[in-house]
């Protein structure tokens, strides 16, 4: 039963971050089975692994596959920490220099409103899917959080949700109705 546990544990970690499982596997390695507080001794060696790599290998070996973390800027940031913790932040080059400089010129038409980025890919290994996402998988694509405008019609920085994916609007009378058709 431990092992089966163990397995969907290293698989969720593998799906969710990319790098996490094969982290899980070493720290239960670190570790002797006979160690008093074994548990607590793997999820503190996890967690300081994990950390270590996200914020300091991870960013250095990624651009050997062709990525890199994306550079945010007081007018691009992640929606959440979520996505920097997840190793889900990494673009190649290419999109990464286009982003800000969309995220840049945005603002300065539309002052204080920042741009918000969702998922964008894993920083190793093309083809590796990054769920629930079947496109995400080569370095060239991220989301980006909707802009809403308030009860005034300005523009705001505040999202619908708290993922930032939105919610259901319906079409304006100018927009294709996909749901009445």
């Amino acid at each position: 039963m431990k092992i089966l546990l163990h397995i969907i544990i290293f698989a969720l970690l593998t799906v969710l971050t990319q790098i996490g499982g094969i982290l899980y596997l070493i720290s239960i390695l670190l570790i002797k089975k006979s160690a008093e507080r074994k548990l607590i001794k793997r999820i503190g060696i996890f967690a300081v692994l994990y950390l270590v790599a996200t914020f300091l290998i991870v960013p250095n070996v990624a651009p050997i596959f062709g990525r890199e973390k994306i550079k945010e800027t007081e007018f691009l940031k992640a929606r959440s920490v979520f996505y920097k913790l997840a190793n889900r932040n990494y673009v190649r080059p290419e999109l990464n220099e286009t982003i800000g400089k969309i995220a840049s010129e945005f603002e300065k038409r539309n002052s204080g409103i920042k741009m918000i980025y969702l998922d964008a890919n894993f920083p190793f290994i093309d083809k590796f899917p990054l769920l629930p996402h079947l496109s995400h998988n080569d370095g060239k694509k991220i989301d980006i959080s909707l802009i809403y405008e308030n009860t005034n019609g300005q523009l705001t920085n505040k999202k619908k949700s708290v993922s930032g994916y939105g919610a259901y609007e319906k079409p304006t009378k100018n927009e294709y109705d996909q749901i009445e058709v």
